[in-house]
């Protein structure tokens, strides 16, 4: 699992005050990219030439909103689902009250966008952190 917290910008919320819904799914990207940081692939997935994460579904549900300048927590996991990497989202605000929960579906692409098998070295990856 991975955990990163920010901080709301001015600019991710609506005129009610609140963090426009679209915005989630860059909390959720937020949490893949450190994951992928932490996993030391992320030179990897950041090549031109190399691995690509392709978003083939996205789920969100909101339970309370998120508002300007609160610290929320994003807590991520990923597992392998059949031959697609779900990354599974729940995200905290500063009370510890769950506010939105979600997942996003990924097929693993070539260069060319086309799909591939998940790498071998990803499963081992996932089979580690996962135990």
């Amino acid at each position: 699992m991975i955990q990163i917290s920010r901080r709301v910008a001015f600019y991710e919320t609506d005129m009610m005050g609140v963090v426009h819904h679209s915005n989630y799914l860059r909390f959720f990207e937020d949490a893949r990219l450190a994951w992928l940081a932490k996993s030391g692939l992320l030179e990897e997935y950041s090549q031109k030439d190399g691995l690509q994460f392709a978003v083939v579904d996205a789920q969100v549900s909101f339970k309370k909103p998120a508002t300007y300048g609160e610290e929320i927590q994003i807590h991520m996991q990923v597992r392998k689902n059949k031959a697609k990497l779900v990354f599974d989202y729940e995200i905290y605000n500063s009370h510890q009250e769950r506010i939105c929960t979600g997942s996003t579906s990924h097929a693993t692409v070539d260069a060319n966008l086309k799909v591939t098998k998940i790498p071998q070295n990803i499963i081992n990856l996932l089979e580690k952190q996962n135990g």
